[in-house]
């Protein structure tokens, strides 16, 4: 199998080859379920909370299943899901088979997010208190049109949204802080200058959980910051950031190693194509057809066989560390 390798020096970073085919490799199965039973106080946002995540899945490649009935919580139906979103959850929801259903779906590697009134639900379940963060159950709070700091400037989730934002909400108190068993991502500036979290995460029994306060009103679901802060918690949560990778078969041929991977970014199988228009370019598109990534190819043309035919070519690409896009820094490898 003849092959020419045309070839750069590479940065010192992930090196992925790409199979370059006419097959989209998409995750049809990528879904969040969007829970949202509550027992006692209902919010009357928790509609715009549901349209807010689904215009999220609508404009980045994923479904989104919506439900607010606990008997729902089995086994078989939660492996359907990447993420469980707890949208204004309130109360007491569950019984044990259903609690039972739920820790083997974090215990999986499953992810979740809770939204405000998340902190207001399974009270009396030590498990859940985990989740939560350090039990972190709601004890009070105010309403107010407070800012809130970003506290870190590195993590997937926020590493992309503004130092302050504003929110007019309802800021939850906890039974107990949970900064020392999560990473802190916002705090709010609350006028009694106590430590006041506001929106964090952390690894739990296998799984991912997220947490944020705001989301007591309609207006939040309409800022922009907060969903992209809600776009990133499903990507993050769904543990598939871009550290996995998941290889489907592999070859060799001499001078170089052609593996045919099915990449799996935020959980998105990705389409990776060569177009050419007078030059030749590497196209990553996302399950929604959206272009998440191009570039032209730099210093020549692939080689192609006399016969202009060739079963795949190969793109060299590292995963950029800032933005978890896959980066051009190589040629092309045409393999017949």
């Amino acid at each position: 199998m003849p092959t020419r390798l045309f070839s750069r020096q590479i940065q010192s970073s992930l090196i992925i080859l790409f199979a370059i085919t006419s097959t989209a490799f998409c995750a049809s199965d990528f879904k969040v379920l969007v829970f949202t039973k509550a027992v006692g106080t209902v919010h009357a946002s928790i509609p715009a909370g549901i349209k807010c995540i689904q215009d999220l899945g609508a404009a980045n490649g994923f479904s989104v299943d919506t439900s607010n009935d606990s008997s729902y919580f089995t086994d078989a139906n939660l492996a359907k899901y990447k993420s469980v979103i707890f949208c204004n959850t309130y109360g007491e929801l569950f019984n044990a088979a259903q609690q039972t259903a739920f820790t083997n779906y974090m215990k999986a590697g499953g992810g979740w997010i809770g939204i405000h009134s998340a902190v207001n639900c399974e009270t009396n379940w030590t498990w859940f208190g985990g989740l939560l963060g350090n039990n972190a159950w709601r004890n009070g709070g105010l309403f107010g049109n407070f800012t809130n700091s970003r506290e870190s400037k590195t993590h997937f989730i926020v590493k992309d949204l503004p130092d302050t934002i504003r929110f007019n909400e309802e800021y939850y108190g906890y039974k107990a802080n949970p900064r020392t068993a999560v990473t802190v991502l916002y705090h709010s500036n609350q006028t009694d200058k106590a430590d006041h979290p506001a929106a964090w995460c952390h690894e739990y029994d296998g799984g991912r959980a997220v947490y944020t306060v705001w989301g007591h009103y309609d207006t939040t679901y309409g800022n922009a910051t907060y969903k992209k802060f809600l776009l990133n918690s499903i990507i993050w949560s769904s543990h598939k950031d871009v550290s996995e990778i998941r290889e489907i078969s592999r070859y060799s041929n001499h001078a170089a190693a052609v593996a045919l991977v099915s990449v799996e970014l935020c959980r998105h199988s990705l389409k990776v194509f060569i177009s050419k228009a007078g030059a030749y370019n590497v196209h990553v598109q996302n399950c929604a057809g959206r272009e998440i990534y191009h570039a032209g190819i730099q210093g020549g043309s692939p080689y192609i066989l006399p016969d202009r035919s060739f079963i795949q070519g190969v793109a060299i690409v590292r995963i950029d560390s800032d933005t978890g896009l896959p980066v051009y820094c190589g040629k092309i490898v045409w393999a017949r």
